[in-house]
């Protein structure tokens, strides 16, 4: 047993090789002393960040990813993972909240252009009290630290996440699409309602329905920028503090990723308004609009869904905007 961790019982000291340098590397990114990382530890729950992730990503030269430290934050269960070695065929959908038995509903995420499923850790620890299981999309092509994949088109992610979100446990869904991820959460909805499996209702965050020419104005901008121009345009607005250090091929992976995104919901965003019949939503639209933003892109969305609720909200939090429309629909319910 190393010296390091005298103050832990034998039981919950790190053992194995991998859990004794993944703790090391926690040490340093969690600014904790070592003595006091045990192996049942959960990464988030001690403090980690979505910056943080990608410190300890560079601290373990890339022997771990994003994915996997999303999927395992406990550290026992990442050190097993860094040594089975990377799943050929890793789910889209990670569990972001312990397995609960029976949960009252399911909330899953769509994260914004280059985002990833690491973005949602907070809310479901939020939500995990109310008996609600938080999942999280993980695109692939977005992970700064993964081996290299494709990024897939908006109708492929939406046909895989609504394959697996109809194997979930049979309890009521609902999905939360954070900026350009509206568009993939309102593909998603689309296919579970003709799947016979309709969510209960799809938050909308953030994402005004921009008229055509305002999307397709978008995308020339963009097309006119390198990646690592997008990356770093991002960063000195205050998005993605990830690509801090300005890496040559983190910011390559973001501009890219975020391009890719923006790309595939202004294309879904323009066709859904050409025909918005076959786009429309049954199951209720809440509308999450910054607190200091105009109303009347938010209400566009009106096109697309037959009831669209507008919720004016000062954090950018997920969990309080559904613990509220929750609660009021179960009220009423009951009434």
């Amino acid at each position: 047993m190393h010296d390091e961790w005298v103050a832990y019982d034998s039981a919950r000291a790190p053992s194995t090789p991998t859990e004794v340098r993944i703790a090391m590397a926690w040490s340093e990114v969690l600014n904790l002393p070592v003595e006091r990382i045990g192996r049942d530890d959960d990464f988030f729950r001690r403090g980690g960040t979505s910056l943080g992730a990608v410190r300890l990503l560079e601290r373990l030269d890339r022997q771990v990813s994003l994915s996997q430290l999303c999927q395992f934050p406990v550290l026992r269960d990442l050190a097993t993972a860094v040594d089975r070695g990377a799943e050929p065929d890793a789910p889209l959908l990670h569990d972001l909240t312990p397995p609960i038995t029976g949960p009252d509903a399911h909330l899953v995420c769509l994260p914004d252009a280059g985002g990833n499923a690491l973005n949602f850790h907070r809310p479901a620890e939020q939500l995990a009290a109310e008996r609600i299981a938080v999942h999280a999309v993980e695109p692939p092509g977005h992970d700064v630290g993964a081996a290299h994949s494709d990024l897939l088109p908006l109708d492929a992610l939406a046909r895989r996440a609504a394959h697996e979100i109809g194997a979930l446990s049979p309890a009521p869904v609902m999905l939360w699409g954070q900026g350009c991820g509206a568009a993939l959460a309102v593909s998603t909805a689309r296919l579970l309602e003709a799947s016979g499996r309709a969510p209960e209702r799809v938050f909308l965050g953030e994402l005004p329905l921009e008229p055509v020419e305002d999307l397709r104005a978008e995308m020339k901008l963009l097309a006119g920028m390198s990646n690592r121009q997008v990356a770093g345009l991002l960063h000195a607005g205050g998005s993605y503090i990830e690509v801090g250090g300005r890496k040559a091929e983190r910011m390559e992976l973001v501009g890219q990723a975020y391009r890719h995104d923006v790309y595939a919901a202004d294309d879904f965003l323009i066709a859904a308004q050409q025909r918005p019949a076959r786009h429309r939503l049954d199951c209720p639209v809440h509308v999450v609009v910054p607190a200091a933003a105009e109303d009347r892109g938010f209400r566009r969305w009106q096109l697309l869904a037959g009831t669209v609720t507008l919720h004016r909200v000062a954090s950018r939090e997920p969990a309080g905007v559904v613990l509220s429309v929750r609660s009021t629909a179960i009220e009423e319910g009951s009434r």
